[in-house]
C-alpha cells in the first residue's frame, strides 16, 4: 500500500483506505474508445468523398494519440485518487494529474447525514456507487464516487463518526469533571465515579 498523502494528526489512526472499483474506469475508456472508433470511421467515410489518404491517415493518427493521452489522463486520476478513514477524519484525496493535486479533510464528529447511491444497472450488478457525506457549517460536502459496495463504506464511516463522538463527549466530560446528560460512552460509567441525577 502506497504511502499516506496526508499527516496522521495525535492519536489518530488508518481505518480504511478506499478506492474507486475497476470498472468505473473500465468504463470511462470505454466511452473514450469508442468515440475514438466513431471519430476514425467518420474520417474514413469522409475519404472516400473526397479521396485524401494523407490526411485521412494523419487525422486518424491524431484520433488515436488523443485517445492514447485520454486513457492515460483517466487512468491517472483514477491511480491517484482515494479517500481515507481514520479514527478523526474523512480524507478526500485527488491528484488529476501532475500539476493539480486537491485534499479536503472533514471531522468525522460534523459528519451529519450519510448516504448511498447506485445509478443503473451495471452499478447494480457490479455493486457500486457513491456515498454522500453532507457536513456541517462551512465544510464541503464529500462525495466519494465509483465505490465498491458504497453500502458496506455506509456502516463503516457511521460507526466510526458513531465513535468518534463518543470519544469527544467522554473527553468533554472528563474535562468539565462529569458527564453532560444523554452523553455516556457506549459502556456504562463505573459505579460511583459520577453522581446521580
Amino acid at each position: 500500500m502506497p504511502s499516506l498523502p496526508v499527516r496522521l494528526q495525535q492519536n489518530e489512526q488508518v481505518l480504511q483506505r478506499l478506492r474507486r472499483h475497476p470498472i468505473f474506469l473500465v468504463q470511462q475508456l470505454a466511452g473514450v474508445w469508442g468515440l475514438a472508433v466513431v471519430l476514425i470511421v467518420a474520417v474514413n467515410l469522409l475519404n472516400f468523398a473526397v479521396s485524401i489518404w494523407g490526411l485521412t491517415l494523419l487525422l486518424s493518427l491524431v484520433v488515436v494519440v488523443a485517445g492514447f493521452a485520454a486513457t492515460y489522463y483517466l487512468w491517472y486520476g483514477y491511480a491517484h485518487t482515494e479517500w481515507i478513514l481514520t479514527s478523526q477524519r474523512l480524507i478526500d484525496y485527488n491528484k488529476a494529474n501532475w500539476f493539480h493535486e486537491q485534499m479536503t479533510t472533514a471531522d468525522l464528529v460534523n459528519v451529519e447525514d450519510i448516504s448511498v447511491e447506485q445509478r443503473g444497472v451495471l452499478a447494480t450488478m457490479a455493486n457500486y456507487g457513491n456515498v454522500l457525506c453532507q457536513t456541517a457549517g462551512s465544510q464541503p460536502n464529500l462525495v466519494m464516487d465509483g465505490l465498491p459496495d458504497p453500502k458496506r463504506v455506509l456502516s463503516l464511516v457511521d460507526a466510526a463518526r458513531d465513535q468518534a463522538r463518543r470519544e469527544m463527549y467522554a473527553h468533554q466530560a472528563q474535562a468539565a469533571g462529569s458527564y453532560p446528560a444523554g452523553a455516556y460512552p457506549a459502556a456504562s460509567p463505573p459505579a460511583g465515579r459520577y453522581p446521580p441525577r
